[in-house]
């Protein structure tokens, strides 16, 4: 079982090493009042909407694709230094979090969260900064209406679309794919035209829910080794206790 969740860490970590190179402070509201909806001066702009991976303050949620074309279903989030990162094991939801400087693991269906202490590290072997990420690490850089080299049409899934094409100076590529005012997909490529990481975007905005920006409220709080054990079999319990074989 151990191994299983440790494997789960690894995914989550992978994730955090694929943004590596991808180069508005408003308070946080509750679930049930987030539209979703971007601030009226994003809207048709795809730069304000790229300048929101280093602004520090984003929530994003849909598909990110590798150079191996393995695809992860992904939702981040950072505010204020607080992070979020999500993806799915078997369907289910499991999430690392870093909250006030700490680190915890979010089982939100289970509506239970395992403190990543000093004694839970230990017996995973984990380093639970190294799952952390910043603005800085995420960025997309050098990408303005300067170095833009196309504009033309496009499909995204079937979806019309407008895409721009950006060189920046390393010869790398940004591809930005718009729809109704909103970016629907994020390309990088290297300097030969390879696709190095692709995000399909359902939501990228600027305003968050509370549960992806503090502890989830209403849900256990697991800590030790005990609780670790606790929080795991919970888990297992909704993926299947095979899959912890």
């Amino acid at each position: 079982m151990k191994k299983k969740m440790i494997s789960i860490f690894c995914v989550l970590l992978a994730m955090s090493l694929l943004l590596c190179g991808c180069s508005s402070d408003d308070d946080a509201v509750s679930d049930g009042d987030v539209s979703f909806e971007l601030s009226k001066d994003l809207i048709d702009d795809d730069l304000a909407q790229l300048k929101l991976f280093e602004s520090g303050c984003f929530y994003l949620n849909g598909f990110m694709t590798d150079a191996t074309g393995e695809t992860l279903p992904m939702e981040m989030a950072i505010k204020n230094n607080n992070t979020y990162m999500g993806s799915q094991m078997e369907g289910v939801t499991i999430a690392f979090m870093c909250v006030d400087g700490k680190y915890y693991m979010n089982y939100p269906d289970g509506e239970c969260v395992l403190e990543l202490d000093e004694s839970v590290c230990s017996e995973m072997g984990l380093d639970p900064t190294e799952l952390a990420f910043d603005a800085s690490s995420i960025a997309i850089g050098d990408v303005d209406n300067s170095v833009l080299i196309s504009e033309e049409d496009a499909l995204v899934d079937d979806v019309k679309a407008v895409c721009r094409t950006y060189q920046q100076p390393s010869g790398n590529y940004v591809k930005t794919y718009m729809k109704d005012g909103k970016m629907i997909r994020l390309q990088r490529e290297d300097a030969q035209g390879n696709m190095t990481s692709v995000f399909d975007i359902d939501v990228l905005v600027d305003i968050f829910p509370d549960s992806v920006v503090s502890l989830p409220s209403g849900s256990k709080l697991y800590s030790g080794t005990t609780g670790m054990m606790a929080f795991m079999m919970k888990f297992a319990a909704a993926v299947g206790m095979d899959a912890f074989e």
